[in-house]
């Protein structure tokens, strides 16, 4: 596929793509950041959509896979935070003893990469190098702990 018929298909699937990710994410900016990004991978991966029976679809598809991974990612955030600011109104005077007992329940690997992400704010490749591990292995220890902790955090508040 050559850059205008690219063009040509993404001008045809453009709106489609739009309200997709508009009734998606219910906000315009993001809906056009998530298109954007989703033509700049289907530009890297003409050569699938170029087979594709229906191309068109195939956009209107790609975008809404990229939005729910955008919705899955905010509430991955969401509920990390909520487990991370909690207020006194639980019962307990201060969340960072809190957090920090619910953190040390953790095995050692997955503490030790959440301390790093989140106390040390590195990034996954810099956790990766001080810990001898592949990012993949980090990223797998990150949504573990990340898991537990919101697991953890949910049954103490029932």
């Amino acid at each position: 596929m050559d850059t205008e018929e690219f063009k040509l298909l993404l001008g045809q699937a453009y709106g489609r793509m739009t309200g997709t990710a508009m009734s998606l994410l219910g906000n315009a900016d993001d809906a056009r950041d998530a298109v954007q990004e989703t033509a700049a991978a289907l530009w890297r991966n003409s050569e699938a959509l170029a087979a594709s029976c229906n191309p068109a679809a195939y956009c209107v598809a790609s975008v809404r896979n990229r939005c729910v991974s955008i919705l899955r990612l905010k509430k991955r955030e969401t509920l990390l935070d909520e487990a991370m600011s909690l207020s006194s109104g639980d019962g307990y005077d201060d969340s960072a003893p809190y957090l920090s007992e619910l953190m040390r329940s953790l095995p050692a690997r997955q503490r030790k990469v959440l301390e790093m992400k989140i106390c040390g704010d590195m990034e996954n490749s810099e956790i990766a190098l001080c810990l001898g591990l592949s990012e993949g292995n980090v990223r797998q220890l990150l949504s573990r702990g990340r898991k537990a902790l919101r697991q953890l955090y949910l049954k103490d508040r029932i």
